[in-house]
């Protein structure tokens, strides 16, 4: 959200790392977090922590899905806000597919034991 409203919170006498580091630095630094929330995400499927193959499948899917799109927002190189604001809600839709995903999967094992 820096991306988008860094500017007013600077109006607003807020410190914002929009004053440190250009867009293009930040877009870096969004798209590193993003690849170390999907390499944490994968390592589930390392641990155990899911149950079941199709909870896996879906987790690669999902990691895949988000990989891509990440990968469009780092090559974007316009300030239009509304691929800014896009990415953020993909990236909390792919946060609460994997919750949900880690929720069914033991829910499913508890039932059916």
């Amino acid at each position: 959200m820096l991306l988008v409203y860094g500017n007013d919170y600077a109006k607003g006498g807020y410190p914002t790392l929009t004053s440190v580091l250009t867009k293009h630095q930040l877009m870096n630094i969004t798209f590193s977090w993003i690849l170390l929330t999907i390499a944490v995400a994968l390592s589930f499927n390392f641990f155990g922590i899911l149950n079941f193959f199709l909870s896996g499948i879906a987790l690669l899917v999902l990691c895949g899905w988000i990989f891509f799109e990440s990968v469009k927002f780092r090559k974007y190189e316009g300030s239009d806000n509304k691929v800014y604001k896009g990415m953020f809600m993909r990236i909390n839709v792919f946060v609460l597919l994997i919750i949900t995903l880690l929720s069914l999967d033991k829910l499913l094992k508890l039932f059916l034991e």
